[in-house]
Protein backbone atom coordinates (compact mmCIF):
# COMPACT_ATOMS: atom_id res chain seq x y z
CA UNK A 1 0.00 0.00 0.00
CA UNK A 2 1.60 3.44 -1.21
CA UNK A 3 0.72 6.42 0.49
CA UNK A 4 0.85 9.47 -1.92
CA UNK A 5 2.46 12.21 0.86
CA UNK A 6 5.31 9.19 1.33
CA UNK A 7 6.43 9.10 -2.56
CA UNK A 8 10.15 9.09 -3.35
CA UNK A 9 10.16 11.74 -5.51
CA UNK A 10 8.58 14.22 -3.11
CA UNK A 11 10.51 17.50 -2.72
CA UNK A 12 10.22 17.53 0.86
CA UNK A 13 12.17 14.26 1.09
CA UNK A 14 15.06 15.28 -2.05
CA UNK A 15 17.50 15.66 0.54
CA UNK A 16 19.62 12.80 2.09
CA UNK A 17 20.01 12.49 6.33
CA UNK A 18 23.45 12.67 7.22
CA UNK A 19 24.99 14.25 4.65
CA UNK A 20 28.09 16.42 5.20
CA UNK A 21 27.61 20.22 4.88
CA UNK A 22 29.85 22.52 3.49
CA UNK A 23 31.90 23.48 6.25
CA UNK A 24 33.89 27.10 5.41
CA UNK A 25 37.28 27.49 4.56
CA UNK A 26 38.64 29.70 7.17
CA UNK A 27 42.47 30.96 7.01
CA UNK A 28 44.73 29.94 10.32
CA UNK A 29 44.93 33.47 10.86
CA UNK A 30 40.73 33.49 11.36
CA UNK A 31 41.02 30.20 13.36
CA UNK A 32 43.77 31.76 15.84
CA UNK A 33 41.35 34.99 15.41
CA UNK A 34 38.31 32.66 17.28
CA UNK A 35 40.51 30.77 19.25
CA UNK A 36 41.53 34.07 21.12
CA UNK A 37 38.13 35.16 21.09
CA UNK A 38 36.64 32.00 22.64
CA UNK A 39 39.53 32.06 25.60
CA UNK A 40 39.07 35.67 26.39
CA UNK A 41 35.20 35.06 26.77
CA UNK A 42 36.29 32.17 28.90
CA UNK A 43 38.13 34.35 31.09
CA UNK A 44 35.47 37.06 31.18
CA UNK A 45 33.03 34.24 32.10
CA UNK A 46 35.35 32.78 35.12
CA UNK A 47 35.83 36.14 36.69
CA UNK A 48 32.12 36.86 36.69
CA UNK A 49 31.60 33.67 38.11
CA UNK A 50 33.92 34.80 40.92
CA UNK A 51 32.44 37.99 41.42
CA UNK A 52 29.19 35.73 41.90
CA UNK A 53 30.79 33.38 44.55
CA UNK A 54 32.15 36.22 46.85
CA UNK A 55 29.22 38.78 46.43
CA UNK A 56 31.23 41.58 44.63
CA UNK A 57 28.70 41.37 41.99
CA UNK A 58 24.56 40.39 42.39
CA UNK A 59 22.53 38.41 40.36
CA UNK A 60 20.54 41.26 39.11
CA UNK A 61 24.40 43.10 38.01
CA UNK A 62 25.27 40.41 36.14
CA UNK A 63 21.61 40.31 33.91
CA UNK A 64 22.37 43.76 33.53
CA UNK A 65 25.59 43.21 32.05
CA UNK A 66 24.23 40.56 29.61
CA UNK A 67 20.96 43.01 28.80
CA UNK A 68 24.19 45.13 28.32
CA UNK A 69 25.37 43.15 25.44
CA UNK A 70 28.80 41.44 27.42
CA UNK A 71 29.07 37.86 25.77
CA UNK A 72 30.43 36.18 28.47
CA UNK A 73 27.32 37.16 30.52
CA UNK A 74 24.78 36.66 28.49
CA UNK A 75 26.33 32.81 26.72
CA UNK A 76 26.82 31.18 30.75
CA UNK A 77 24.57 29.00 31.37
CA UNK A 78 22.25 29.78 33.99
CA UNK A 79 23.37 26.56 35.97
CA UNK A 80 26.76 27.75 36.04
CA UNK A 81 25.59 31.66 36.81
CA UNK A 82 23.17 29.87 39.83
CA UNK A 83 25.95 27.64 41.07
CA UNK A 84 27.96 30.89 41.46
CA UNK A 85 25.61 32.46 44.14
CA UNK A 86 27.31 32.25 47.50
CA UNK A 87 25.16 28.92 49.50
CA UNK A 88 24.39 27.33 45.93
CA UNK A 89 26.08 23.74 45.13
CA UNK A 90 25.04 21.60 42.57
CA UNK A 91 21.53 19.51 44.67
CA UNK A 92 20.47 22.83 45.72
CA UNK A 93 20.89 24.36 41.95
CA UNK A 94 19.13 21.75 40.01
CA UNK A 95 16.29 22.21 43.07
CA UNK A 96 16.10 25.56 42.44
CA UNK A 97 16.41 25.21 38.18
CA UNK A 98 13.57 22.26 38.63
CA UNK A 99 11.39 24.48 40.48
CA UNK A 100 11.81 27.48 38.60
CA UNK A 101 11.35 25.26 35.28
CA UNK A 102 14.36 26.23 33.67
CA UNK A 103 15.87 24.08 31.35
CA UNK A 104 19.52 22.12 31.92
CA UNK A 105 21.17 23.70 28.92
CA UNK A 106 19.42 27.34 28.79
CA UNK A 107 22.06 30.45 28.54
CA UNK A 108 21.10 33.82 30.49
CA UNK A 109 20.14 35.42 27.52
CA UNK A 110 17.87 32.69 26.68
CA UNK A 111 15.50 33.16 29.72
CA UNK A 112 11.95 34.25 29.61
CA UNK A 113 11.00 36.97 31.72
CA UNK A 114 8.69 35.26 34.08
CA UNK A 115 12.08 33.13 34.77
CA UNK A 116 14.08 36.17 35.16
CA UNK A 117 11.48 37.29 37.73
CA UNK A 118 12.22 34.19 39.72
CA UNK A 119 15.18 34.50 39.95
CA UNK A 120 15.98 37.87 41.20
CA UNK A 121 13.18 37.19 43.65
CA UNK A 122 14.88 34.23 45.27
CA UNK A 123 18.38 35.98 45.40
CA UNK A 124 16.81 38.97 46.66
CA UNK A 125 17.38 41.63 43.97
Amino acid sequence: MSLPFASSTDASTSHTRGAPEMIPNRTTDQRRKSLDKAATVRKERAIIRKDLKIGLMTFEQMLKLADAGCQAAASMRVKQAIGSMPGYGFAKTQQLMRDLHIADGKRVKGLGVRQRAALLEVFGC
